[in-house]
């Protein structure tokens, strides 16, 4: 997880349905407007999107599309050369995902007999569009004569398509008639493959896989599932990951509270989501209380009734809205808050602080002012999307200062900087809290260098300050109760940013939640410090293409002390 800086920008609007505004209409269609906005697909690195949209053409004949980077690629009523002779687009599937490399996959069904009309579409990025899958035509990699049935949860990868088929005819019996396709290949099958590590210390099989709760990483060698085990009922729907049960219903959640149970059916575990490169989360809620609970690879970060993040009064009431991750760490949490109904939806970043919140205002026209009369008022479920660069994705609807609702709309908003720095003697050893303080960096900073640094997980009210060094040493050597990371042989020198009454003083004070907070006004967002490029002790300037290592140095209890992990940092 990255050290967190406050958000950077307003919530940019992408489409919506605002009349007369740019952001209601599409290239090349001219007069027609948006009129609803479904679940997008973000590239990992935010440089593609993929979104279903539907149109006010006064006809329902030619309403929907598919959207991509900004331009249709297919549309209802057309018949493009991929789908069979004479047949033309009738619906598009909620699930659309989008790689990195602009290759995207979407689904749906086209005009003609509803036993052969589902598909499952992949683009290439290049113009290129194929049809992978076709509801009673032979599954590609399955046996032969394994006609496919319903077609969902198509998901785009490096090397094809996953996707689910149903009710697969001409081979498999009733029972074994469900199957998970990846890349060409029968990734499961109902009746056969059977999930470890089953909480009820059964090996039942899957019987049925559930729709928009299947997602891979790009690569093809992870994913997650929901659905429900062959056998006795009551225990039988689990969420799997890479073929082990994470979550179980009315059982508890591994290594969490004994008598905390997962409520059962759909409403134990309410979405899951799976990063490109694996990183997944889970939302659900609990028997009786129906507080929420939301795993981030495994760990619970977020529960009702809890704090919406570390040190908030504000506390999450009842289940969790939306979660989501990225490939580097960082995830975000939507929720219900005991905050007044105007303002109770909050989307929270790391567990750090709020990013968004239901009443907060929106710059359609990017003049810089929120002058637009235009407020967030709901965020859609399971919208969100978070690239690695700090861009959060997401879709809702906007509404005016007298409450009147004002139409969907997708749009972004940049979090904060992204991290920079390579941590070493990491982790640092525990402190008073029991855990070690964690030192991390942005060039985010209004200090000459751009660099921001801040420190979390310190003892609450102790005071540190900040170690600029030439060279680093890993594991250190002991100081006090933790290590001193900074070298000081072979001719390296070390400085601290504390000139009494200078302006490189970097004196902070950790507060009750254990950020350090600036105490001398070094600091563009209160926390943290930024880093001038003159060099205390040391001389001369930070220049760039120089690494330089930090560390901060803070008091404990007892008259004792201790320090975070060190981070070098190449300008």
């Amino acid at each position: 997880m990255r050290a967190m800086a406050q958000p950077m920008e307003q919530l940019e609007i992408l489409y919506s349905s605002i009349a007369n505004d740019p952001s209601s209409s599409l290239p090349g269609l001219p007069g027609i407007t948006i009129f609803a906005i479904d679940r997008p697909g973000v590239s990992p690195d935010g440089s593609h999107w993929i979104i279903p949209l539907i149109l006010q053409t006064g006809t329902v004949a030619d309403n929907k599309v598919i959207v991509v980077d900004g331009a249709v690629v297919a549309r209802k009523g057309e018949a493009p050369s991929y789908l069979p002779a004479g047949r033309v687009h009738e619906n598009f599937a909620r699930g659309v995902h989008i790689l990195n490399s602009g290759a995207y996959s979407f689904g749906g069904d086209f005009s003609g007999s509803m036993g052969t009309d589902d598909f499952v579409c992949r683009g290439d990025g290049l113009g290129n569009i194929a049809m992978v899958a076709n509801q009673s035509i032979q599954i590609a990699g399955a046996p032969a004569g394994w006609l496919a049935g319903v077609l969902v949860n198509s998901f785009v990868t490096q090397g094809g398509v996953a996707y689910e088929s149903e009710a697969v005819t001409g081979g498999p019996p009733v029972g074994m008639d469900n199957v998970l396709m990846l890349n060409g290949s029968i990734l499961l099958q109902t009746g056969v493959d059977a999930p470890v590590g089953q909480l009820t210390g059964l090996s039942d099989a899957w019987e049925s896989f559930d729709q928009e709760f299947f997602w891979v990483s790009s690569d093809g060698a992870h994913y997650i599932l929901r659905g429900d085990l062959a056998g006795p009922t009551g225990n039988d729907n689990v969420t799997v990951v890479d073929g082990v049960v994470v979550v179980q219903e009315l059982l508890p959640l591994p290594g969490g509270v004994p008598t905390d149970l997962v409520q059962a059916g759909t409403f134990g575990t309410t979405s899951v989501f799976m990063s490109e490169n694996g990183n997944w989360m889970a939302k659900g809620t609990f028997v009786g209380s129906l507080a929420g609970w939301a795993l981030y690879n495994g760990a619970m970060v977020a529960r009702g009734g809890n704090p919406i993040h570390v040190g908030a009064a504000e506390t999450y009431v009842g289940g969790f809205h939306s979660v989501t991750c990225n490939n580097v760490g960082d995830y975000v949490i939507a929720g219900f808050s005991n905050a007044p109904a105007a303002t109770d939806t909050v989307v929270v970043l790391n567990n750090d602080h709020v990013v968004l919140r239901e009443g907060d205002p929106v710059d359609l026209d990017g003049n810089g002012l929120l002058d637009d009369n235009l407020f967030v008022s709901a965020i859609e479920t399971d919208d969100l999307v978070l690239t690695d660069d700090l861009r959060l994705f997401l879709t809702g609807r906007l509404k005016n200062a007298s409450n009147a609702d004002k139409g969907p709309f997708f749009g972004f908003l940049q979090l904060d900087s992204p991290a920079v720095g390579v941590p070493f003697c990491d982790p640092a050893d525990p402190n008073s809290t029991g855990s070690p303080a964690v030192l991390s960096g942005t060039m985010s900073g209004l200090g000459t260098s751009g660099l921001h640094l801040e420190a979390r997980q310190g003892p609450p009210n102790q005071f540190g300050y900040f170690l600029v060094g030439t060279g680093a040493a890993s594991p250190g050597v002991v100081l006090s109760q933790g290590h001193f990371c900074l070298a000081t042989n072979l001719g390296n020198t070390i400085g601290r940013y504390n000139i009494p009454g200078g302006v490189l003083n970097s004196v902070g004070v950790f507060d009750p939640s254990g950020t350090l907070l600036n105490a001398v006004g070094t600091s563009s967002v209160g926390s943290g410090f930024d880093v001038p490029s003159a060099l205390p002790t040391i001389g001369g300037s930070i220049q760039t293409g120089e690494t330089w290592h930090f560390q901060l140095w803070f008091r404990e209890n007892a008259g004792a002390s201790n320090l975070t992990n060190g981070l070098s940092v190449t300008f």
